[in-house]
C-alpha cells in the first residue's frame, strides 16, 4: 500500500477512474439500445453479438484492473449512492414539463397556432399528461408494495 501519490493525486486518479467507468456505462447503454424499445432510435444496431461479448468482457476486465489499482494505492472507491427511484421521479417531472410545453400558449414561439391546432395540441397534452402521471403513480405504488 506504499505509494508516492499525495491526496490530490489520489483524488484525481479516483475521479479519472469514475469518469472512465461512466464512459463505459454509456457504451453499455448503447449496447442495450438494440432492444427495440425506443420510439425514435438515435443509433443503428450494428454491433454484432461477438463484438458485444468482446466489449463486455474487456470492459469488465478493465474495471477489475481499475479496482485493483485503487486498492493497491489505498484509495477507497466507496461513495454515497443516489437513489434510482429519486432520479426516476425527477426525470418524470421533466417529462411532465416537456408535455406541458406542448400547450398552445408555449407553442406560439413556433408560430401562433390556429384554433383547430390549439385544440389538437390541448388534446395531445390531455392524452399524455395522465399517462405520465400513471407511470409516476405506478413507481410510487410499487415502492409501497416493496416495503410491505
Amino acid at each position: 500500500m506504499m505509494t508516492e501519490l499525495n491526496e490530490n493525486h489520489k483524488r484525481a486518479l479516483l475521479n479519472a477512474f469514475k469518469h472512465i467507468d461512466h464512459l463505459f456505462c454509456e457504451i453499455e447503454t448503447l449496447l442495450d439500445l438494440g432492444n427495440g424499445k425506443a420510439c425514435f432510435p438515435r443509433y443503428a444496431t450494428d454491433v454484432h453479438p461477438a463484438q458485444r461479448e468482446s466489449l463486455e468482457t474487456n470492459i469488465s476486465e478493465f474495471r477489475k484492473t481499475m479496482c485493483r489499482i485503487l486498492e493497491s494505492k489505498g484509495i477507497s472507491n466507496h461513495q454515497t449512492l443516489m437513489s434510482t427511484q429519486h432520479v426516476i421521479r425527477v426525470t418524470l417531472q421533466f417529462v411532465g414539463i416537456a408535455i406541458q410545453e406542448l400547450r398552445p400558449v408555449h407553442m406560439r414561439g413556433y408560430g401562433a397556432p390556429s384554433k383547430k391546432a390549439a385544440l389538437e395540441l390541448d388534446d395531445i397534452v390531455l392524452k399524455l399528461r395522465p399517462m405520465a402521471k400513471y407511470i409516476e403513480t405506478a413507481l410510487l405504488q410499487s415502492n409501497d408494495k416493496g416495503r410491505q
